[in-house]
């Protein structure tokens, strides 16, 4: 347990701290994109997106049923460019859950697993 919760506490600082883009996403997009990580997980996600224009912006936390379980943004003004969101999944009971990202009338979703 020790080794899991050091590479966790390092992974973490990792997110936290690095400079400049290490991300999966393009940086020469122009086209709506999302990524999360890390996954699987046991406490936060962390999402990063692109918005070519500003849009509304709806995320919610999905459990299998389809059901919300927390709801993150809710018609939330999203400016264009990169954004990136820390998302919360303490008091979650482990277990799969589903990110939908809605922006720009298209819809996003990422599995996400908590342990």
């Amino acid at each position: 347990d020790y080794i899991k919760d050091w590479l966790n506490f390092r992974l973490n600082w990792l997110d936290e701290n690095l400079f400049g883009y290490c991300g999966n996403l393009d940086p020469g997009t122009n086209e709506f994109e999302s990524i999360i990580y890390p996954n699987p997980t046991s406490n936060y996600v962390t999402l990063e997106y692109f918005l070519p224009q500003d849009s509304r912006v709806n995320l919610n936390l999905y459990n299998t049923k389809g059901q919300v379980v927390r709801p993150i943004f809710i018609d939330a003004l999203g400016r264009s460019g990169f954004q990136k969101k820390k998302i919360s999944l303490e008091n979650l009971p482990s277990g799969i859950y589903f990110l939908g990202l809605f922006a720009i009338n298209e819809t996003r979703y990422h599995k996400i697993i908590k342990y």
